[in-house]
């Protein structure tokens, strides 16, 4: 059993207290770990204020068509985009990663992923 150095411990702590920190300034956001590491959520939800960012960029920055979209309330959005604008570095990556993700990165995680195509070109007969 791995146990971590003094050093370690002692930054494990140290970031654990800023996140604390930035949840007390940050209504409705929590930090947690995830398969990228730790990760700032919407307080209770599968949400991560990275994913409200992308969205918010499809949406020309409008945080109300933002709330609709995800079924939220405005006031949810809002924070995480206040978060975002607070520490932006801190996303900016994430958001790029995900926007270079294809299919074929997504199936080296998931090997069982199958490519779904829908055509959406429905004449009027088929209506």
């Amino acid at each position: 059993m791995h146990v971590p150095s003094a050093k370690l411990r002692v930054k494990q702590r140290l970031l654990l207290v800023d996140e604390r920190l930035r949840e007390a300034e940050f209504a409705f956001i929590e930090f947690r770990s995830s398969p990228r590491g730790r990760q700032a959520y919407l307080k209770g939800l599968r949400l991560t204020v990275w994913w409200v960012v992308k969205a918010a960029r499809q949406f020309d920055g409008n945080a109300q068509d933002v709330a609709n979209h995800f079924e939220r309330p405005f006031a949810w959005i809002k924070a995480a985009l206040n978060y975002y604008r607070a520490f932006p570095s801190e996303f900016d990556q994430a958001i790029a990663d995900a926007e270079k993700t294809d299919f074929k990165s997504l199936q080296r995680a998931l090997p069982n992923a199958r490519l779904l195509t829908l055509d959406l070109n429905l004449s009027e007969g088929t209506r």
